[in-house]
């Protein structure tokens, strides 16, 4: 089935996830959708936006959806295109935003998100996320206390961060290998614990 945000107007699906009940999800450049399968054989999507998206008013960046993830504790995280760091609810259907703030005057906004175009997220350990930006580096989100703590240019990950370009996918094998694929190639980090995480 083609997905559309209006009928003159195709979308693309930037990412997936099959999550533990089954259900998939798509991240769009439209929102958030999930596929609603029908006894029919027929199938449709539902869609859902971040806090105060209404199509026609807000900025589309901020409802393109460029990444997910599902974590230990089944918890759906999503990436934007300007919107953050988002995570997703099913039972409520609602988000829990997390955006970069380092401009504002909360005293905690040197723990924020170093960039609001999130294009990958990765797990490394329970309640511990490494969020990849585009333009900002990379990101580690304690899930349980709410705060980053950013790796754009610092730590011993300076000189792969400056040769990077900009992050696009991210994962861990299951030997603890990070790698790292962006538009400057693909990236090994074999022991991230001495690399400033």
């Amino acid at each position: 089935k083609q997905l559309q945000c209006n009928p003159d107007q195709e979308i693309g699906v930037r990412d997936l996830l099959l999550d533990c009940r089954d259900n998939l999800w798509l991240c769009t450049s439209c929102g958030l959708s999930k596929l609603i399968p029908a006894s029919n054989g027929r199938i449709t999507f539902k869609t859902y936006f971040p806090p105060g998206a209404v199509k026609d008013t807000i900025k589309k960046s901020e409802w393109s959806f460029l990444s997910i993830h599902e974590d230990q504790s089944n918890r759906i995280w999503t990436g934007s295109w300007g919107g953050g760091l988002m995570r997703f609810d099913p039972g409520t259907e609602s988000f829990e935003v997390y955006k970069n703030n380092l401009n504002s005057n909360n005293p905690n906004s040197s723990h924020s998100i170093s960039s609001n175009i999130v294009t990958s997220i990765c797990e490394l350990e329970e309640n511990r996320l490494l969020v990849g930006t585009y333009d900002k580096g990379l990101n580690m989100f304690n899930t349980e206390t709410g705060m980053f703590l950013n790796y754009d240019n610092t730590n011993n990950l300076k000189s792969i961060l400056n040769s990077a370009g900009h992050i696009l996918t991210l994962h861990k094998t299951r030997k603890g290998t990070l790698i790292m694929g962006t538009t400057k190639g693909t990236f090994f980090i074999k022991d991230w614990t001495k690399n400033g995480f």
